[in-house]
């Protein structure tokens, strides 16, 4: 929680590595990394660092948009964060013949 616009859920993660590899190869910019080994694996930022105190994060959210499972997200899109808009539900289902 301490990238002021994106969050790292570990407890989602599966160790794809597709966030390593699209910003190493892609962006250019090396922020991930898988530490340790066998069931102590994990993706961290800048050898351990807070994402928010990353120094290399260019904060083009490349990382975000590959991840298959919202372990990398946006803040207020993850599941835990994200707001309920009633009203929008509300009009679609009245605008198909549902109840309001």
């Amino acid at each position: 929680m301490s990238h002021d616009r994106f969050v790292l859920d570990q407890n989602r993660c599966i160790l794809c590595t597709r966030c390593v590899r699209v910003c190493a190869q892609v962006e250019g910019a090396h922020v991930w990394d898988v530490s340790a080994r066998g069931i102590h694996s994990m993706v961290v930022c800048d050898m351990n660092r807070p994402w928010g105190a990353s120094k290399n994060c260019t904060n083009c959210g490349k990382c975000v948009q590959v991840c298959p499972t919202g372990a990398l997200a946006e803040k207020g899109f993850a599941v835990e964060e994200m707001v309920k808009q009633d009203a929008r539900v509300t009009r679609l289902a009245t605008r198909r013949g549902g109840r309001s």
